[in-house]
């Protein structure tokens, strides 16, 4: 088995070493805390302002207790005492509705609008699915076969998600089905913490959770910070994406992946063929939130024509920029009008 976890991007933020990790919270000119606890990823926030180190170190506390909160709770593999979590939800599947933080109810709604606005390009239901193909590419032996898929997709009917934001609950009506949030978990978590962030007065921040980047305003020098779309065969960056305000996601071909039989079977799958998609190598996703790029670059990676991508960036509010990289390794900008 072959297994590799990248970056989709790399956050230019200084000509220094980008994700150089401190022993303190800060240091001069620029100020950065890693963490390795969250979402199975390193997770970095980074200051460019002019803030003490200790407004600084509140400011990463406040960021790292967002962010490991909502680790918890979007968690699909763990349970933890006195928490109610996605895993809660799916072990309660077919028994009941479930009492659920605000968030959960949040993310899940935003997951369904999206299934709608997508066409189903990404499906927070797919957790039968998705549950054997990670299995496979854990184990590095076999390839899922059709049957055993087909019969798995019989349980990833979103509409048989109920929420009920008034109680705030949440409930899966098919015994067989269960939830993955992978494709918006990061996303929703990152938009989280930077309003915490916000409501802090930090500017001139940027967040990076597993290749996730967020920039919360600009540079002090008032110049946005820089995403450079990494190239799926190394090498030099093939685009580069101004950004303020705003985040970028990427969805690639080369993030997670196996070998069998000298074929490649990578992480993202397409509900309605049930493998993975192979029409693009990368797909990245510059918008308004986290949350929308994260989810976003799914849905665009598992849509095969150019046309189809444009008209579902068009029709989706919040979008500024996206960027294909094609098969042949060619770059695709789509800039909504």
């Amino acid at each position: 088995m072959r297994k590799k976890i990248g970056k989709a991007v790399a956050l230019i933020l200084a000509v220094s070493a980008l994700f150089a990790s401190l022993s303190s919270c800060g240091e001069e000119e620029r100020k950065s805390k890693t963490y390795y606890d969250y979402f199975d990823t390193v997770s970095t926030l980074y200051s460019f302002a002019d803030d003490s180190d200790d407004v600084f170190c509140a400011n990463a506390e406040a960021f790292r207790q967002e962010i490991a909160t909502c680790h918890k709770l979007f968690d699909i593999y763990n349970s933890y005492d006195g928490v109610n979590n996605i895993k809660t939800v799916n072990d309660m599947a077919g028994k009941g509705a479930v009492k659920v933080d605000g968030r959960i109810i949040d993310l899940l709604s935003f997951s369904k609008e999206m299934y709608v606005k997508t066409s189903g390009a990404v499906n927070v239901a797919m957790g039968s699915v998705l549950r054997i193909w990670h299995e496979c590419r854990g184990d590095g032996k076999r390839v899922p076969t059709e049957e055993e898929l087909t019969l798995a997709s019989l349980h990833c009917d979103i509409e048989k998600l109920v929420i009920d934001k008034a109680k705030g609950t949440v409930e899966l009506l098919d015994p067989e089905m269960s939830l993955d949030v992978g494709a918006v978990a990061k996303g929703f978590a990152i938009d989280r913490a930077a309003s915490v962030l916000r409501s802090r007065g930090a500017r001139a921040y940027a967040i990076d959770v597993g290749g996730n980047l967020y920039a919360i305003g600009e540079k002090p020098d008032g110049t946005p910070f820089k995403t450079g779309v990494e190239n799926p065969d190394g090498g030099d960056y093939p685009a580069y994406i101004d950004v303020r305000n705003g985040a970028v996601a990427t969805s690639g071909d080369y993030q997670r992946y196996y070998t069998v039989a000298g074929v490649t079977y990578h992480h993202i799958i397409n509900g309605k063929t049930l493998f993975p998609s192979n029409y693009h190598r990368s797909v990245s996703v510059y918008s308004e939130s986290a949350a929308l790029s994260d989810a976003l670059s799914t849905a665009l990676f598992n849509t095969e024509s150019y046309g189809a991508a444009k008209n579902m960036i068009r029709s989706i509010g919040g979008v500024r920029e996206v960027i294909f990289i094609n098969k042949n390794g060619g770059v695709e900008r789509i800039t909504p009008r």
